[in-house]
């Protein structure tokens, strides 16, 4: 936790079963304190399922993997899913080097969705949230999309790029909805979810 940003929910602790730094990093941001658990979950889906319910359930599997972990009621698990979409395919970690420069030369120039899914689970109630933010990007060039995949990790993010890099600055026209889902979690209906959280746990007293 950042010495410079105290705690709001000093009673709360996030079990945060994600090794994103970006999450991470928001977490410390809300001023919200969390550890860091790991879970194991292969990340995939039914072929018949909608692209919109794509992370929502991706995010709800995680958090079943790791629910013996809650021990006491003022621990929330906090598991996350970001899936990039189009009208007709989910764009999702790139495996390689070609695959990430596939899928950003079919983001070009074109308007995509990205959606954010948490599954904050207490022993005194779940919350399913869906974050949905419109990204609109420039078309770009064959060596604009090689330079970032050549000196950037698109490897570990939906989509094959991370709005906050180098791409996010050069190619982004613009967004519609919340930047901070993009990046990696819903932020504000996040904070929405624990105050309720925390007046549960207050009316218990």
């Amino acid at each position: 936790m950042s010495a410079s940003i105290p705690l709001f929910f000093p009673e709360l602790e996030i079990l945060l079963a994600s090794k994103s730094p970006r999450r991470q990093q928001l977490l410390r941001d809300m001023g919200l304190r969390f550890q860091q658990i790991a879970q194991n979950v292969e990340e995939d889906y039914p072929a018949s399922l909608p692209l919109a319910d794509i992370a929502l359930f991706l995010a709800q599997k995680k958090a079943r993997s790791v629910l013996h972990l809650l021990e006491k009621p003022e621990q929330l698990l906090l598991c996350s899913d970001t899936t990039v979409i189009d009208a007709e395919n989910s764009y999702e970690k790139p495996q390689s080097t070609e695959e990430a420069k596939a899928f950003l030369k079919a983001l070009s120039g074109k308007t995509h969705e990205v959606r954010t899914a948490v599954c904050l689970w207490g022993q005194e109630k779940r919350y399913d949230i869906v974050g949905s933010s419109k990204v609109e990007f420039a078309e770009l060039t064959d060596q604009q999309i090689d330079y970032y995949v050549s000196h950037f990790q698109p490897f570990d993010k939906a989509g094959g790029y991370a709005i906050q890099e180098w791409i996010g600055l050069i190619g982004i026209k613009g967004i519609q909805g919340s930047y901070f889902n993009i990046v990696g979690l819903p932020s504000q209906q996040l904070f929405v979810a624990l105050c309720d959280y925390q007046t549960l746990l207050d009316q218990k007293k």
